[in-house]
Order: structure tokens, then C-alpha cells, then sequence
């Protein structure tokens, strides 16, 4: 026989993996899925539904303010708040805005309405992405809910090809660029090396001379050519 309790309990599991009989059993030790379904049905079937075991809200308040205050405080940009906070995607976080701040309301689009207006701050940030990203810009576009080819619209708007293509041209060189400089470096390196170690064996080789017969110098050796 079980407690309210611990039926409840099931049912709150039930419910949390996502209406799931396997792991409720396999984590409590009980009941069998024939009991569970039974409970889960006269549960459903009473006021119990009503009073609902109401799943909890996937970010809470302060997650939520945290990340509008995040988005407020750099530069107003919905993908580098989701990107750096790692949540949420950016239409929620731009829902979260309007609904906090609807005196500074972002007009957000989806991929289903393009065509839509959006915000100039939307566009320039949008921009900004694209001139510095370090990802394709396919991902760039899909976090603000459009097309890339709605992306590259806005760069041309907004600063030009010519501009853009210097501004990549300045960014931190590949790992290939790196690769092959530090290589360039160390063969550098080396040939100095082997340069140095040439001359400490000719000074060697010099000094044997000398000890030999002290009376050989540089000019006497001259004389004698």
C-alpha cells in the first residue's frame, strides 16, 4: 500500500520525464507501470487535474531579468546576450525586452516574416556580427530570425562591400596563417643556429692552432702567403 505522498510523487515524476513510465519505475523502485497508469488515470480523472502539477517555468524571474539587463548593458544586441549567456534564443529574449521595456519595444521578426520592419539597432548589431564573426554567417542570420541573404542586404545598406571586406581583412589570421608563420619562425631560428655554431667551431678550431704553436698569428700567416 502507498501514501498519497509517495503516489504523488510518481505522478510528479511522470509528468517531469516528459510522460515517461520507464524512468519514474526505474528511479523510485516502484510502482509497476500498471499501477502507475491507474494512479496516473484516477489522478487525472479527479480534482487532482485541476490543482495541476504544474511544470516549472524554464527560466525564472531572475534569469529573465538577467539576461535583459545583459542585452541593456551591451550594446542592445539580442545574439551576443544568447550567445554569451548561453540562453535564450532570440526571439524570447526579445519578447522578455518588450514585455520589461515595451517604451523602447523591438520590432522581431521570425523567419516566417522577413519582410517585416526591424529596428535600426537590430540592423546595425546585426551588421557588427557579420564584420567580426569567427562563424558562418548562416548562423548569424538564423539567430535573428532571417534569411542570409536578408543579412548581406543590410551590410550593403549599411556600410558597403568595399568597407566590409577591409574590416575582414583585419581580422585575427587563421590558424593555417598562424601555422605557417610559426613555422617560417623556426626555420629562422634554426638557420641562425647553425650559423652561430659555424662560428664557435671555426673560433675552436682557432684556438687549437694557437695553443699548438703560439707563435702563429693572423699576420704571420699573411707574411707567409
Amino acid at each position: 500500500m502507498f501514501t498519497e505522498a509517495e503516489r504523488l510523487r510518481a505522478i510528479e515524476l511522470y509528468f517531469k520525464y516528459g510522460r515517461k513510465l520507464a524512468p519514474v519505475v526505474r528511479e523510485l523502485g516502484y510502482p509497476s507501470k500498471r499501477n502507475l497508469r491507474r494512479w496516473i488515470r484516477l489522478w487525472e480523472a479527479s480534482d487532482g487535474a485541476t490543482k495541476a502539477i504544474r511544470r516549472k517555468p524554464r527560466y525564472s524571474d531572475m534569469q529573465k531579468q538577467a539576461a535583459v539587463e545583459h542585452y541593456l548593458n551591451h550594446d542592445c544586441c539580442l545574439a551576443f546576450t544568447s550567445r554569451t549567456l548561453g540562453y535564450p534564443c532570440c526571439d524570447v529574449l526579445a519578447r522578455w525586452v518588450n514585455e520589461r521595456h515595451p517604451d523602447r519595444r523591438l520590432i522581431f521578426t521570425s523567419t516566417n516574416n522577413q519582410n517585416a520592419p526591424f529596428e535600426p539597432e537590430v540592423k546595425r548589431q546585426a551588421v557588427m556580427e557579420l564584420c567580426t564573426r569567427h562563424v558562418p554567417a548562416r548562423e548569424i542570420a538564423r539567430n535573428i530570425g532571417i534569411s542570409r541573404t536578408v543579412l548581406y542586404k543590410w551590410k550593403d545598406e549599411i556600410i558597403g562591400d568595399e568597407a566590409y571586406q577591409s574590416m575582414r581583412k583585419h581580422e585575427k589570421p587563421s590558424l593555417t596563417e598562424e601555422r605557417d608563420a610559426l613555422r617560417e619562425e623556426v626555420n629562422r631560428l634554426n638557420q641562425e643556429i647553425r650559423r652561430q655554431q659555424m662560428e664557435l667551431d671555426i673560433l675552436k678550431k682557432a684556438e687549437e692552432i694557437i695553443k699548438k704553436d703560439p707563435g702563429i698569428s693572423v699576420s704571420t700567416k699573411d707574411t707567409d702567403r
